[in-house]
């Protein structure tokens, strides 16, 4: 296979070549592989790029989806990925593909509070995310926003918000590992990201999705999607027209995904207050 595609830095820096795996799950229009403990995402060119994974020009996807099937043998090579199914051996070759950078930028001293509130002034996190409001997510909110704002003991806060969260509610991604990973976004942004040994990465299989997992790895290890980290550049800049184009992209992203993981970045930011508080997501 050829052709115009691209990849996240963050593939790339698994030195995935000689490794054998898996198709983990197929969807209507991508697939995970998994491989050396890593779960990668394979999707189309116009589709929004996950910082775990490739896009593909479509038509060489569509080859792929009518051959592969769950379990089907994965190997990885210098720069291509084989997928062998009943109906045939798929070839990914990568190596020419667009590198993109999905590293969390660091903040400057000087981001704008104001641009970034201003972008979301319109956005409604109680109607838009995927929580029922409750006094525990209120508290687990509140802990995360004073660990922001530099309490002391902010990795216990965290561990604390963290265990009521992971794996809460429903889909792929469920809600609350979703605003983590925002969360945590936003305090490698800040360089805060001590914060984070709240949420144990090693302990997290079995407690959510295989799919959560590997993205709240990937915020462990400093990455975020494309639109995240456009964000961050445009919340630095102070530049309202991208930092709005950053926030309606990451809300298109699934059902409640984008809602509720800009939840996890603003809360992170330090904006819980401009949200009503956390008596806001109180029932």
């Amino acid at each position: 296979m050829t052709g115009e595609g691209a990849i996240s830095t963050y593939v790339l820096e698994q030195g995935l070549d000689g490794a054998r795996g898996f198709v983990h799950s197929t969807f209507r229009s991508s697939l995970n592989v998994a491989a050396d403990g890593f779960l990668l995402h394979v999707g189309k060119v116009n589709d929004p790029l996950s910082c775990l994974g490739m896009a593909v020009p479509e038509d060489e996807m569509r080859e792929l989806l009518g051959r592969a099937c769950q379990e089907d043998l994965v190997v990885f090579g210098e720069g291509f990925l084989r997928v062998y199914s009943t109906g045939g051996v798929t070839r990914i070759d990568y190596a020419g593909f667009g590198h993109v950078d999905t590293r969390i930028p660091r903040l400057g001293k000087a981001w704008s509070e104001k641009t970034l509130a201003c972008a979301i002034s319109d956005v409604d996190f109680r109607k838009g995310a995927g929580f029922h409001p409750s006094h525990a997510l209120a508290e687990a909110l509140l802990d995360l926003s004073q660990a922001a704002g530099g309490e002391d003991g902010g990795p216990s806060l965290v561990a604390g918000a963290a265990d009521f969260l992971i794996g809460r509610g429903l889909g792929l991604t469920p809600s609350g590992d979703d605003l983590l990973a925002g969360f945590g976004c936003a305090q490698w942004a800040r360089s805060h990201e001590d914060l984070l040994a709240g949420i144990r990465t090693e302990g997290l299989p079995g407690r959510t999705t295989d799919v959560s997992v590997a993205y709240l790895r990937a915020m462990a290890d400093g990455y975020a999607n494309p639109d995240f980290v456009s964000l961050v550049r445009a919340v630095d800049d102070g530049d309202l027209r991208l930092t709005r184009k950053a926030v309606e992209g990451i809300l298109a992203v699934g059902h409640t995904s984008g809602h509720d993981s800009l939840l996890g970045f603003v809360v992170g930011m330090g904006l819980l207050d401009r949200l009503g508080g956390p008596d806001a997501f109180s029932c």
